[in-house]
């Protein structure tokens, strides 16, 4: 092949070595005409489920191969009633539970939302909710293909003597909201912390707080 024509050759040389292409094959023909093979990556059977007493074993690994579907994203419609007030007020909109309940409707019957959206993170008052059909929304949403979440987190708590550092609360009560939302459908839990950083920032006792909240 003349060595004029390589430059025109996306795939060769330091092009490949800079990109991580794992395999190219080019082939001269006739005419100087180039066949060129792209890597495809062979597809990988699932590894088996581990045997285990735990009865929700099966259960979780199918959640979690569902909401790592590729090229899908977690929609977080789990706005707290105060925050979720914050953005109404922007748009004049009165927060009342009526209001909540036909936003987050508005959310979950988008068109095509399985197309993009895997699972949904959800305030624990909109796992009560219906639709004005009288669908409950975590059945809308399983009836897409969509998993629903939970956020079991309560929100944060200053941490005295630590200059606005803060823990989260909800371990109080973590154990009977997972009981009583996994009753309702949802299949994951989101919990948030907060870790500040600056001056100072994060103090040990912070660290300390945030980690046992983790564990």
């Amino acid at each position: 092949m003349p060595e004029e024509y390589r430059k025109f050759i996306p795939y060769s040389g330091k092009f490949a070595k800079k990109h991580k292409i794992k395999k190219v094959e080019v082939t001269p023909v006739q005419d100087e005409e180039e066949k060129v093979e792209e890597y495809v990556e062979p597809v990988k059977e699932l590894a088996p489920v581990p045997k285990s007493g735990n009865p929700f074993l099966k259960e979780l690994i199918a959640t979690a191969r569902k909401m790592s579907t590729p090229g899908k994203g977690i929609l977080a419609a789990d706005e707290s009633t105060g925050t979720i007030g914050k953005r109404f007020n922007m748009i004049n909109v009165e927060n009342n539970e009526e209001n909540r309940r036909v936003y987050r409707e508005l959310l979950f019957t988008t068109e095509g939302l399985e197309k993009y959206v895997c699972g949904v993170i959800m305030f624990e008052e909109s796992t009560q909710h219906a639709t004005k059909d009288g669908v409950n929304f975590i059945k809308l949403l399983n009836s897409k293909g969509i998993v629903a979440g939970i956020k079991v987190d309560k929100g944060q708590a200053p941490i005295p003597g630590c200059d606005g550092e803060t823990f989260t609360k909800g371990l109080d009560d973590l154990t009977d909201m997972c009981k009583r939302t996994y009753a309702r459908g949802c299949r994951f839990a989101k919990w948030r912390s907060v870790i500040k950083f600056g001056e100072g920032k994060p103090s040990k006792k912070a660290i300390r707080e945030v980690a046992y909240g983790l564990a």
